[in-house]
């Protein structure tokens, strides 16, 4: 199972490889290059946008018809729970271990562009400056220049800038400066240092500063001069320092810039290109964003359910798998079906909605204040000793309440919609101070075993989450349709 962190950056990866690969079948090397500029900065805005979309598309019946609750058998445990589980010290689970590496690495990256930033301006500081129309031109002796970064023209004291070449290496720059090529640059280097694991980014930034200087090399000729300029080129020799943020001039593969000042302007099918992105765009916006849910049944009569998040604040609960607390994967519960519950007509009254611990008197006085139909105490199970953490929930009741025929009826609804995905259901009662004391049919829910790798999965990926917490809800409109 994917936690929800993962399963962005896979949807990002591929949303951003299918626009690469359009990218470098119809674009690539192709006399569009303002064009290919917006394309490639649209596909990295669009792959980080489109993964984060929820755009449900419900198909909602006509007729309704609710199915048989098959009641379960009711075992009696007799045993009485305490009120607060024994504390645990939870071990660094190692997913936390893996998000800070992957922190780390975004840290080392992000620090980098600082330190490439700030040796630009150390080398202007040095340097001598000339105000200009709309930039700065520094004199300096490094081997990299020219170079330009934001508006701030840095020009090598050995290259004379009235000269051809001189002007021509001018414009160039000029053209860096006056459509902010830096800013894409930038933007870039914090897209690729903090999406660092998708390679797709780091193509994109590598191609989008190709652009740019084919964008600038056609500004700096003149008369279509192109084989003056080619010649310049290839006279001359480049450095490497900087090139992630800064542009400069003799910078960048000189094969594919003496392509492009050659390739005509208008190429085969030039308009067709650019139309194909449209189905492309269509197809991944419904691909990544929308979402097919399974016939919602709603309710006639707005429901109000009470759903209790065990546990909370000093109160851990169970201790699991990778150091989950059993009070943190409760309430994650808990949130995801105060969210679906509109689909059903459910009105959701939560005991808690943070890290906070509510006493268990409280927990019933709240219940009763609710003029609820029904409530749900959420847990899960720690494995007890001599049985392994198998796959199965369980539903507690109280026989003292007096609505324990309904709460019957309440477990074995949610028992037999669980069934029906293979994972097995049992009802216990056991003397529960919430239970027995709250006004409304009450049961208790213990959702899977805290030490199971499965269980723990299923309530960490969203996909699964929701599978469950529909099913739950959907349940319960079943249930009030029979009591």
């Amino acid at each position: 199972m994917l936690s929800p962190a993962i399963t962005f950056l896979l949807k990002s990866a591929l949303c951003s490889a299918l626009f690469l690969g359009y990218y470098w079948l119809f674009l690539r090397n192709r006399k569009m290059n303002n064009y290919n500029r917006i394309f490639l900065l649209g596909t990295v805005a669009f792959s980080l946008l489109v993964p984060l979309l929820h755009l449900g598309w419900h198909q909602l019946q006509k007729t309704v018809t609710h199915p048989a609750i098959k009641l379960m058998e009711i075992t009696n445990s007799g045993i009485s729970e305490p009120e607060i589980l024994a504390k645990g010290v939870a071990p660094i689970p190692v997913e936390d271990i893996m998000i800070g590496l992957y922190l780390l690495v975004c840290a080392v990256l992000l620090a980098k562009l600082v330190m490439q930033i700030l040796r630009v301006y150390q080398i202007r500081k040095k340097g001598k400056i000339v105000k200009m129309d709309g930039f700065d031109l520094i004199s300096t002796s490094e081997a990299n220049a020219p170079f330009s970064f934001m508006s701030l023209l840095f020009w090598r004291n050995d290259i004379a800038i009235e000269s051809k070449e001189g002007q021509q290496i001018l414009q160039h720059e000029l053209a860096h400066i006056r459509q902010m090529h830096s800013l894409d640059k930038i933007g870039m280097q914090l897209v690729t240092s903090i999406f660092w694991i998708n390679p797709c980014f780091w193509i994109i930034q590598k191609e989008l500063s190709q652009v740019h200087e084919f964008i600038a090399d056609e500004a700096a000729i003149k008369d279509n001069d192109t084989e003056a300029f080619a010649l310049m080129l290839l006279q001359t020799h480049y450095g490497d320092t900087f090139r992630d943020v800064v542009h400069p001039f003799f910078y960048s593969p000189i094969k594919r810039r003496l392509l492009m000042l050659n390739r005509s302007k208008k190429s085969k099918y030039h308009n067709l290109r650019k139309l194909i992105a449209l189905p492309l765009l269509a197809g991944s916006l419904f691909l990544f964003s929308f979402r097919i849910t399974d016939n919602v049944v709603r309710a006639n009569k707005t429901i109000t359910l009470v759903v209790d998040a065990a546990h909370g604040g000093h109160d851990n609960g169970a201790i699991g798998l990778h150091g989950y607390r059993e009070k943190d994967m409760v309430l994650k519960i808990a949130d995801k079906l105060e969210e679906l519950s509109k689909d059903y007509n459910i009105r959701i009254v939560a005991l808690r909605k943070e890290d906070k611990y509510v006493t268990l008197q409280d927990r019933a006085v709240l219940t009763n204040g609710a003029n609820a139909d029904a409530m749900i105490s959420l847990h899960m199970n720690s494995a007890p000793d001599g049985k392994p953490a198998g796959n199965e929930y369980e539903f507690i009741l109280d026989e003292r309440s007096p609505y324990f025929n309904k709460a019957r009826l309440l477990s074995s609804a949610i028992g037999t919609k669980l069934g029906a995905i293979n994972i097995q259901s049992a009802t216990h009662t056991r003397h529960l101070y919430v239970l027995a004391n709250t006004k409304v049919p009450a049961i208790t829910m213990e959702c899977g075993y805290i030490a199971n790798a499965t269980n723990v999965d299923m309530i960490q990926n969203d996909a699964t989450l929701e599978k469950l917490c529909r099913a739950i809800l959907s349940s319960i409109v079943e249930y009030k349709s029979k009591s």
